[in-house]
């Protein structure tokens, strides 16, 4: 069996990871398994531990095709001692087009591939590094350090087209939780440590109302404050809670959720309880009419996606949507999205903000009247 061992941190594992052993296991260089080494690196503080990344990889792989031919291990020293303990004689790594590289880049993959090399000679065998040539340019864009720059920045959504579902969920259970804590004061935010870890469990659980959905509500909201005086930390704290409930089945959801955030707030917070229920209230889209400047705001952050202007992006929100109702046949999901979008369509505006109306009215409009035709089609 032509085996390779494709090692690095993998911190985190992108979709650029992916697309190297994609096409390591295709007739074009016709690998018939891969062992994917998570890299224990002492001179590095990693964003997840070890046994993490592993179990990220080991998620993202579960339903992939390829799933019975790749292997995820890690290992704490030389990679020529693994690969001499697997009996393995190739070396993966992935290799952008010439033009993405520097000398500088070139220079140092060679000259790690020969000391590899001849470490390996060192204890009798070859150990040859191939490289897996990688021509798409979105997917020469991708790195861990640029995912990890990115959500520094809150650049959520962006993050959402470089790596796998479950890991960008993993990103936002990192990235977001000091955002939840910072809004609880002194003592109290060892009761948020709670809150939060209580937050994480119900979200992660979902495909579309998860932790990957709060953060693109919280990347819209800073493109929205960069224009727009506001602030509210009682708002920020409706955000995160606002789909803490979240039972396709059920009717009210967002009553069960704010009560849930009332609790949170408790006497911390200056809002009253119907502060919070009635700006969840609106993001039921339904009956429920926004009064005020912040209930149009959260409805329109829950909304947003709608106007996204990314075919990928856009397809993915269709496929969670309808993998949430997995429960109800295609004809029940056909018909019940069908009249909420119809719902969406006969509104003066889909958006009830000026900022967002501006930005995403047309598309949002666009990709409703996509998404109809398709659910009509079939």
């Amino acid at each position: 069996m032509k085996k390779a061992l494709y090692c690095g941190s993998f911190d985190p594992f992108t979709l650029g990871h992916l697309a190297v052993i994609e096409k390591a296991l295709s007739q074009e260089y016709g690998f018939e398994k891969i062992i994917i080494c998570v890299s224990v690196n002492p001179d590095k503080t990693p964003l997840f531990t070890t046994e993490k990344r592993v179990s990220m990889i080991e998620e993202t792989l579960k339903f992939h095709p390829l799933n019975s031919q790749i292997e995820v291990t890690s290992y704490n020293g030389l990679i020529v001692n693994l690969a001499q303990k697997l009996g393995i004689t190739t070396l993966i790594r992935g290799l952008r087009t010439l033009e993405g590289f520097s000398l500088t880049t070139i220079y140092d993959e060679e000259k790690l591939a020969q000391t590899n090399n001849r470490l390996a000679l060192i204890r009798g065998f070859n150990l040859e590094t191939q490289y897996i040539s990688i021509e798409d340019d979105f997917i020469n864009t991708i790195s861990s350090s640029l995912v990890k720059r990115l959500c520094s920045y809150g650049e959520y959504i962006d993050v959402m087209k470089l790596v796998p579902a479950n890991i960008h969920q993993e990103l936002m259970a990192i990235y977001l939780k000091p955002r939840f804590i910072n809004l609880f004061f002194g003592s109290h935010q060892s009761t948020a440590h709670n809150y939060w870890n209580q937050l994480v469990e119900t979200y992660k659980t979902r495909s579309y109302h998860n932790l990957s959905h709060i953060g693109y509500m919280f990347n819209m909201l800073d493109i929205y404050k960069a224009q727009n005086k506001f602030s509210s930390i009682e708002f920020e704290l409706a955000i995160f809670g606002h789909d803490y409930v979240y039972n396709v089945n059920a009717t009210d959801n967002e009553e069960q959720s704010a009560n849930i955030i009332i609790h949170w707030s408790g006497k911390r917070f200056f809002k009253t309880s119907e502060y919070f229920t009635n700006l969840l209230l609106t993001t039921k889209h339904g009956n429920q009419i926004a009064t005020t400047d912040e209930e149009k705001l959260i409805a329109d952050l829950d909304l947003s996606i709608l106007g996204t202007f990314d075919e990928a992006t856009w397809k993915n929100y269709c496929a969670n949507i309808r993998e949430e109702y997995s429960s109800f046949t295609d004809e029940e999901y056909d018909n019940g999205r069908i009249e909420f979008l119809k719902n969406l369509l006969n509104r003066e505006q889909i958006f009830q903000t000026d900022f967002f109306c501006n930005l995403f009215e047309e598309q949002a409009r666009q990709n409703i009247k996509r998404w109809i035709l398709a659910l009509d089609f079939y």
